[in-house]
């Protein structure tokens, strides 16, 4: 039935969800605890959580959009570092709430200061 579409189109019709067998969509989509890695390691590292918290400061103050960028290339070791803060942080971003992000991303620097 979907033969005669492009290859590319084939790809993009939804698909529906199936117990049997995964379907060829849902091959494509990102494994849950994979997304936003793309390589990272998914272990804490305080000394590279620091770095990235410190970055993020200054975009965050500018309400610079690089903010959401720097927060999804580091998504999990922000996650694994500081788990549900880190999480309520990424929220913020994506919701461009830089003012409440900002309160959120300074609780972390105290944080990771204590560590």
């Amino acid at each position: 039935m979907r033969r005669h579409l492009p290859r590319w189109r084939r790809w993009w019709i939804p698909c529906k969800p199936s117990r049997a067998r995964p379907t060829r969509c849902s091959r494509k989509l990102p494994d849950a605890a994979t997304a936003g890695s793309e390589g990272d390691e998914f272990t804490a590292d305080p000394g590279r959580a620091r770095a990235v918290l410190a970055r993020l400061e200054p975009l965050l103050t500018s309400d610079d959009t690089a903010a959401g960028d720097l927060f999804e290339a580091n998504r999990a070791l922000l996650l694994a570092s500081f788990g549900a803060a880190a999480m309520q942080l990424g929220r913020q971003i994506g919701n461009f709430d830089y003012p409440a992000a900002l309160a959120t991303l300074r609780a972390l620097i105290r944080q990771a200061r204590g560590n």
